[in-house]
């Protein structure tokens, strides 16, 4: 039916609305046997042809949020070609970048849908040398995408190819501010209905062994993004997992696996009573942990946090540039196992 449409004078270039025109959004959002039927009808696409936003068909595609044949919960069918490969094939430009600067490994590198065979594949291409290196209108550069969304197989093709572990990108995060947020993840971020089996253990590894690369490269444990916040403060504050329990063997805790980045052995010099541009320190930041669902977890877990850095030698009473002490701070975040701690029962 698809076919047939297009090849009766459809208007497939007809905007949708004051971002998208309808074969951009069919390339960004359509079920891949629907992209199929479109790439089916190439003689009839211009997949140079821009949107509103910049952004040409290719572009559109590198976007795609749908599951690619032969991967996740398709694993059962035949491996498919992923359709902004398959553009290029029908001569899109992989040069192309869009109104923001962006260009096709900005795109790919921050869709979390997308598979890392085909990214890998692409950056083979040689037109990937090329982009590897540019920088959007905002200056963050290709890598600095890899790093937002963590691929770590994908990160060191960068590398391979020229890329900085040691840059900053323009808000100040450097690799390890970005391995903190995400080491203790068990699935990618994928949107409401897509599935993900988690991640396998060569991820954990993947993570950890550019955590030590960027350390032996000359880079600092300590080292501060523009809020003056070093990546322990994003461990931190990075979000619990589903089975984050100190017993489970399984679980990817906070404290379980503390000293995977930030014990001796790794780097001798945190600086465990750090503190931001605001003043605040570690207990700080645990206070203000994000509430899970599951609050008698959430109580445990932060409660167990907050004792290891008092532990540590940090003042729960010190106050921060509003004058506010960690305690202060768990109260109004209603963390009431850290308040437990300092509850005197008569």
């Amino acid at each position: 039916m698809v076919k047939l449409l297009i090849e009766r004078g459809a208007d497939i270039y007809a905007p949708l609305n004051d971002k998208a025109t309808l074969v951009h959004y069919v390339f960004e959002y359509a079920e891949f046997e629907i992209v199929r039927a479109f790439l089916d009808s190439s003689s009839s696409i211009d997949f140079n042809a821009q949107d509103q936003l910049g952004r040409s068909v290719f572009l559109s595609s590198c976007n795609w949020r749908e599951c690619l044949p032969g991967f996740q919960h398709r694993h059962w069918d035949v491996k498919a070609t992923a359709p902004f490969l398959r553009c290029i094939e029908l001569g899109a430009n992989p040069l192309v970048v869009d109104n923001e600067g962006r260009n096709a490994l900005h795109h790919l590198l921050d869709n979390p849908e997308m598979e890392e065979d085909a990214i890998v594949q692409f950056l083979t291409h040689d037109a990937a040398k090329t982009l590897a290196h540019q920088k959007d209108g905002n200056g963050f550069t290709p890598l600095h995408c890899a790093l937002r969304f963590l691929r770590p197989a994908v990160v060191e093709v960068l590398l391979t190819m020229g890329a900085d572990l040691l840059s900053p990108d323009p808000t100040g995060a450097t690799a390890l501010h970005h391995i903190a947020t995400q080491c203790l993840r068990q699935s990618p971020p994928l949107g409401l209905y897509r599935f993900h089996s988690g991640y396998q253990p060569e991820f954990y590894t993947g993570l950890r062994a550019l955590w030590e690369k960027f350390l032996a490269l000359g880079g600092s444990i300590n080292v501060r993004d523009k809020q003056g916040s070093p990546p322990l403060f994003s461990y931190l504050s990075s979000s619990e997992t589903e089975d984050h329990s100190s017993s489970s063997e399984k679980g990817r805790c906070h404290l379980v696996n503390l000293a995977t980045y930030f014990s001796e052995a790794v780097a001798k010099d945190v600086d465990f009573h750090a503190k931001n541009h605001d003043g605040e320190n570690a207990l700080h930041i645990i206070a203000r942990r994000e509430q899970s669902t599951a609050l008698h977890k959430t109580s445990t877990h932060d409660k167990e946090l907050y004792e290891c850095f008092v532990g540590k030698g940090l003042n729960p009473l010190e106050e921060d540039e509003r004058g506010r002490s960690s305690l202060d701070i768990a109260a109004a975040c209603e963390q009431h196992g850290i308040l437990e701690l300092f509850r005197y029962e008569k």
